[in-house]
This record gives structure tokens, C-alpha cells and sequence, in this order.
């Protein structure tokens, strides 16, 4: 389904939770919509800890003297081989892993690179990809709205507003010193958190694999990611 929220809903909404938000504590065009960005942002990098193919593209990268990670990239989690990859062996679809940079033998039965300085380069051993294009699969930020009447990233979840709403209102209760509504605001916050990382650890429940478990997906953070972090 098509989102059709856009930042100019989300301020209204956190306006509107206390009659104290007063338009002087904040301009919608420029500071209230920048923290939309930088809330919705947030909740893209949560899901990148916990389900990180939720929100998620799949990038063709092709050599630059390495291989430059996508500045769109939240976390990239998977490296493959394409028909274009020139250098050491493996099919088109095979898996390029990925060794520390102060071990690059880390890999030898398999195409390898480090990472160092933004690049994924050539791990220099005879398996190892050389040039050509490698696809990268990337938990994804989102696509920032241009204005407060753009809509929000297409692959945001809109049940998940009251986050979005709850961020803000947190924001505009702090500048004015509220201790009470931070206090609600934050138990709020919490209660929908969980809301959102129950649902990705669960939106996909009948996977099968063939080796074990899947190590991509972080389902051991949920306190941490819990952790208040302020308005």
C-alpha cells in the first residue's frame, strides 16, 4: 500500500498531543521537519539491527579502485559476484565475504575483500575478485521528504506514526521543560518500541534454511535498542 503520510501530518499530530505546543516553540519547515528526518532515519537503523532486510535494496556496484559502499547503505550485510565481476572464480550469484582488513588470507577457499575507508577492496588473493561489478545487499536509510507535503520513505511502515508522532512531541516538551509530559511521552515512546521490534522480528515467520539459524538478524538487542535516548 502507498504511504501517504507526510511530515507535515506527523507535526500536526505531536502538536496536538498537549495544548502547550504552542507554534513559537518551533518552525514546522525547517527544525520540526529535520527531526522527522532524523527520527524517521532512527527507526531505519533500529530495523537495521533487528531485521535488516525489512528495509532493504540490492546495489550494483561497479569497480572505482574498490568497490565504494552505497552512501544510501544503513548496514550491508551481503556481497555477490555478477556476471560483469572480473577476477579470481565463482558463478554469478556467489558470495564475496568479507575478511578484516589486517587478515586478508582470512578467506582463501573463497572470493574476499576488506573493507578500509568507505571501499571494499580486492583481499588480493587468487579467489579474490579484481574489477568489474559486485551486488551489495544493504539495509537501507530512508529517502528523506523534500518538504513537509512530500510523503515519507515508500517503504515506511505507517503503522508505526505514533513513533514518528511520539518523537516529536518528546522534542517540543523538552524545549519548553516539561517533566510530566517527557515522563508520559517516554512510557509512550517504550510501549510503541516494542510495538515495532516485535513486528520485525516477526513480520516473516515461516523461513527455512538449510544451515541453521540466520546470522544477519539481530534478535539479542532488544534492551539496548530500549535504552531512552532523549527528546
Amino acid at each position: 500500500m502507498a504511504v501517504t503520510t507526510t511530515p507535515a501530518d506527523i507535526i500536526f499530530a505531536a502538536r496536538n498531543t498537549s495544548i502547550k505546543n504552542r507554534a513559537a516553540l518551533a518552525t514546522d519547515a525547517t527544525e520540526l521537519l529535520q527531526k522527522v528526518i532524523r527520527a524517521l532515519r532512527g527507526l531505519y537503523a533500529v530495523a537495521a539491527r533487528v531485521n535488516p532486510t525489512f528495509f532493504a535494496e540490492q546495489a550494483t556496484v561497479a569497480f572505482a579502485s574498490g568497490w565504494p559502499r552505497p552512501q544510501t547503505a544503513e548496514s550491508v550485510y551481503r556481497l555477490e559476484r555478477n556476471a560483469n565481476t572480473t577476477g579470481g572464480s565463482g558463478a554469478s550469484g556467489s558470495e564475496v565475504v568479507v575478511v578484516p582488513f589486517d587478515d586478508r588470507g582470512a578467506e582463501l577457499g573463497t572470493g574476499a575483500v576488506y573493507a578500509f575507508g568507505q571501499v571494499y577492496r580486492s583481499a588480493g588473493n587468487a579467489k579474490d575478485p579484481t574489477g568489474g561489478e559486485l551486488v551489495l545487499f544493504c539495509a537501507r536509510r530512508p529517502t528523506d521528504p523534500a518538504d513537509l507535503n512530500a510523503t515519507l520513505d515508500s517503504q515506511w511502515q505507517e503503522d508505526f506514526n505514533e513513533l514518528l508522532i511520539v518523537e516529536l512531541a518528546l522534542y517540543l516538551a523538552g524545549k519548553d521543560a516539561r517533566g510530566d509530559d517527557i515522563a508520559r511521552l517516554l512510557a509512550d515512546r517504550l510501549s510503541w518500541l516494542n510495538l515495532y521490534i516485535g513486528f520485525l522480528q516477526h513480520e516473516t515467520a515461516n523461513l527455512r534454511r538449510r544451515y541453521g539459524h540466520q546470522t544477519v538478524v539481530n534478535v539479542n538487542t532488544l534492551l539496548p535498542l530500549l535504552a531512552p535516548t532523549g527528546g
